[in-house]
């Protein structure tokens, strides 16, 4: 059996409708597949694990843990290493660089999404909306 797919935007209800698992398989591979630019989590949910929650909850938790711990060590192995050589170089108190170095470091990758982001014509709504959503937070 097969189903006339229209190139369109794939949405949630769509995916999960009254579909075999081969129609929603045929339909993410084809027309969903466009529209995913890096991966297609709902291929890989539905597709190559069969739509096993717990399988991919426990895959989602390992990858989750492995990019921490890799965050993890680059921290530890440059940022830190390098607010220490940059506080000493600028003979600066421990609390004045836990304030302003630890600060400049934890906003640095806010400012490189921002600058990524603004390469695309959806980034621009992206660099408003965080710079507004911090501005309130704040």
């Amino acid at each position: 059996m097969s189903i006339t797919i229209h190139h369109h935007l794939c949405t949630f209800a769509e995916i999960f409708g009254p579909m075999s698992k081969e129609e929603k398989c045929e339909l993410l591979s084809e027309a969903c597949g466009e529209s995913q630019e890096v991966f297609n989590f709902f291929g890989f949910f539905l597709c190559t694990l069969g739509g096993n929650v717990w399988l991919f909850m426990i895959l989602a938790v390992i990858i989750i843990f492995l990019i921490l711990k890799v965050i993890n060590d680059i921290v530890d192995e440059y940022v830190a290493e390098a607010l220490v050589y940059v506080s000493e170089w600028l003979k600066m108190s421990e609390v004045l660089a836990g304030v302003t170095l630890i600060a400049l470091a934890n906003g640095a990758g806010d400012l490189i999404t921002a600058v990524v982001a603004s390469g695309s014509s959806e980034g621009v709504a992206y660099n408003i909306g965080a710079l507004f959503g911090a501005g309130l937070f704040v």
